[in-house]
């Protein structure tokens, strides 16, 4: 059986800049949770495996997390490299912790296959810059400043300036659950794309799995790199177990089983329909569990 293993980086990022006393599970469920959506740019096709918010110079998936935990920050957009090295020195300066968004492809080591990234600036000394990106790891100050040259936002900061209060909120937890769940039932966007989000996209890619064999390789290793498929619902197993739920975290957890399934076997290019149909199975036994326990049909 699978087990929790790192949590997606950008929570992790995220529970470091709000100083450590909240786990990145529960943020992670708390800004909406695991969700599915499947686009197609040109010849390559990206999975979303988390929630889908916007992403731009005033909204963020770890804004709203913040805003719903009702703490004071900072979500700002640098109009150059200087200007950006010169707010993470100052938050740093500060004591506080700068997290900061990222293209994983201009990072010096393998990370998680996603548009949008974030890592916390743990500090940085003349030209070098430590980070957490799930783990602590050093890297030239100039590297991470062009890898902050992300589409939609460049040169984003998220700077918390006061830690939360404990225990979260339960309008935070509740707001989280009612966000997965209408994802995951309604989808997301305008009505022209809202079928390829949530159990609806699901139930289209069961349709077309064949053809995304051919692209196997890169597919399953968006589904099984840390924060992909199976970890997004190991994450929110555990938000649902910090909430009390053992059911739903069980039928979340058999979710995690089908995702990793489904990733290995786009890996040998030879997923099916019928892997696809369980991933959607187990996920909408996971809503129904939720809505059980929770009472919360949106």
């Amino acid at each position: 059986m699978l087990r929790s293993g790192t949590p997606p980086p950008e929570v992790g990022a995220l529970a470091r800049a709000l100083g450590g006393g909240l786990e990145p599970e529960l943020l992670f469920g708390i800004g909406g949770g695991a969700g599915f959506g499947r686009f197609n740019y040109g010849a390559a096709v990206t999975l979303l495996t988390r929630v889908s918010t916007s992403e731009n110079e005033r909204d963020a998936f770890l804004a709203v997390i913040c805003r719903r935990l009702r703490v004071p920050f900072r979500l700002q957009v640098a109009s150059s490299e200087p200007a950006a090295v010169k707010r993470l020195r100052g938050a740093l300066d500060a004591g506080l912790t700068p997290v900061l968004w990222v293209n994983p492809d201009a990072l010096p080591w393998p990370s998680f296959p996603t548009a949008y990234h974030a890592v916390a600036v743990l500090e940085i000394t003349g030209g070098r810059a430590c980070v957490d990106d799930g783990e602590a790891r050093s890297l030239p100050v100039e590297k991470l400043l062009a890898a902050s040259g992300t589409p939609g936002a460049r040169h984003r900061t998220l700077i918390v300036e006061a830690p939360p209060k404990a225990p979260p909120p339960a309008a935070a937890v509740r707001q989280g659950l009612s966000d997965h769940l209408e994802q995951m039932w309604e989808g997301w966007g305008p009505p022209t794309v809202r079928s390829r989000f949530g159990l609806a996209g699901l139930t289209g890619w069961a349709r077309t799995i064949a053809e995304d064999n051919a692209r196997g390789e890169d597919l399953g290793s968006q589904i099984l790199m840390r924060g992909g498929g199976p970890a997004m619902r190991l994450a929110h197993a555990r938000f649902l177990e910090l909430a009390g739920q053992a059911a739903a975290a069980a039928a979340a957890r058999r979710s995690a089983e089908a995702w990793a399934e489904l990733g290995q076997s786009l890996l040998l290019g030879a997923a099916t329909t019928k892997q696809v149909a369980a991933v959607r199975d187990t996920e909408q036994a996971c809503l129904e569990t939720i809505e059980r326990a929770f009472q919360l049909r949106v």
